[in-house]
């Protein structure tokens, strides 16, 4: 029998470079005089405290075999929280621009899995092997810096719910009949 555990924290680097600069591009028309000109506008705000995610990891985990190594059992239990997730979140239309990317979403993922193997022989020719795997996960947003999710799709990102979890009104029965 075999006892693991282990903790660790990873940032996660995947993100656009230069999201702390703001962007300009062209294509406004303005009229200056009685020319119409095209010029340059901020396209998106950039944000100097940008940073990377992280994520912090705890598993625990326990392996025993039994019947000379034929039975084989693992089981895992772990919890993953990703903290400064990267989102962009819905700016004011009045703003006129694009809000910035900013480190907005922390997400909890809770699971565990189980695997069973037999491993066995028959004579000296004939060995044979088989496997039973069982996992599950779920995961939680757990802040969104107080955004709330547009609630006119059938999905919504809402704080303690799964993410995308479906949104909708609650009924008590459907009425099939005139009555």
């Amino acid at each position: 029998m075999k006892v693991r555990a282990s903790w660790g924290q990873l940032g996660n680097q995947q993100i656009d470079d230069y999201q702390y600069y703001s962007t300009y591009g062209s294509g406004d028309s303005y009229i200056f005089g009685n020319v119409i000109s095209t010029g340059y506008a901020e396209r998106l705000i950039g944000n100097p405290n940008i940073t990377w995610e992280t994520s912090t990891n705890l598993n625990l985990g326990v392996d025993f075999s039994l019947f000379d190594n034929r039975l084989q059992t693992t089981f895992d239990w772990y919890k993953r929280n990703t903290d400064d997730i990267l989102l962009s979140l819905k700016a004011p239309k009045a703003l006129g621009i694009d809000a910035p990317m900013q480190n907005a979403g922390s997400v909890q993922n809770k699971g565990w899995g189980l695997s069973i193997n037999w491993r066995d022989k028959i004579g000296t020719d004939f060995s044979y092997f088989v496997g039973f795997n069982l996992s599950d996960v779920k995961n939680k947003i757990t802040d969104l810096k107080g955004y709330k999710s547009p609630t006119g799709d059938l999905m919504a990102r809402i704080e303690g719910e799964p993410i995308d979890a479906l949104f909708g009104w609650e009924t008590l029965d459907i009425c099939t009949t005139q009555e």
